[in-house]
């Protein structure tokens, strides 16, 4: 992938998860070929050619999987979703939205809750969860694409590039997780791998980028399992909690917290602490 390219599909992701509501709605095909010094025909033909995707499906694409997540498990408003995207009024954030799910957001959040009952319920059950206050956090991360159970996969390549970029980091370890697989196609699932920023560090190496996480109260899971365990149970954990807590997403995203570098193994337990952002 040109640099360039990866470059913006660095800030898209930040602007998105972690972004004010200015932000996100100043990410436009436009801003992005001026921040990055190319025309938009320069921006638009590379980018198709390294990701398959327009850029302002892209960009569409990730909006309305963000919104769906949360017209799905929170009761956020539907106004305050589709201004917080960067559409424009409501009316546009539903017909954007019946386009890519053929049913308007009122209608998925009707739909009968999914795993929040009955045997499913119960996987999650026994999983703790706690609020806490953080403070802004300064990470320095790796993307990665492909689906969950690729995650070991993507930390023992993380592992290596520690090591080649001379990086002597001790934990924590933080996941990036950015998607829910039940809109979000297997293959497209973004993750970053991301240790705290150095003291005093100046960039990233090559091929990182910095996330800067703000301030927010987090919901805190904490589990000892597989990582393979840990996809089925917390997802009806965290699913329930919100459809019960009447709680909505904050701005600081979700992630994986490990106090070490986490194992390679889809199937060998572990300590870990998934973070979900609160509004408020």
């Amino acid at each position: 992938m040109d640099p360039r390219i990866q470059q913006v599909v660095q800030l898209i992701d930040t602007r998105i998860h972690y972004g004010s509501d200015e932000e996100r709605a100043a990410l436009s095909v436009q801003a992005l070929a001026d921040t990055f010094g190319l025309s938009r025909f320069q921006l638009q033909r590379l980018f198709k050619r390294d990701t398959g995707m327009t850029l302002r499906d892209y960009l569409q694409n990730l909006q309305l999987e963000k919104a769906a997540v949360r017209v799905r498990l929170t009761r956020e408003s539907l106004l305050s979703i589709a201004l917080g995207l960067g559409f424009g009024s409501q009316q546009a954030f539903t017909r954007a939205f019946t386009r890519r799910w053929g049913m308007p957001p009122q209608s998925l959040r009707r739909l009968p809750a999914e795993g929040l009952a009955g045997p499913a319920a119960q996987i999650g059950a026994a999983i703790p969860a706690r609020i806490v206050q953080a403070p802004a956090r300064s990470l320095w991360a790796c993307r990665y694409v492909g689906p969950y159970p690729l995650v070991p996969q993507h930390w023992q390549d993380f592992a290596t590039r520690l090591a080649a970029a001379g990086l002597q980091a001790e934990g924590p370890f933080f996941g990036m997780v950015y998607d829910d697989p039940l809109f979000t196609p297997p293959e497209r699932i973004r993750y970053a791998c991301a240790i705290a920023a150095p003291a005093a560090a100046g960039e990233p190496p090559p091929g990182w980028y910095r996330i800067g996480l703000p301030p927010s109260r987090f919901v805190v899971f904490s589990i000892h399992c597989s990582y393979a365990e840990g996809l089925v149970r917390l997802r009806s954990r965290v699913h329930g909690w919100l459809a019960r807590s009447g709680e909505s997403f904050g701005q600081a995203g979700g992630f994986e917290c490990y106090p070490r570098l986490p194992v390679v193994s889809l199937d060998q337990a572990q300590h870990m602490d998934l973070h979900c952002s609160l509004a408020g």
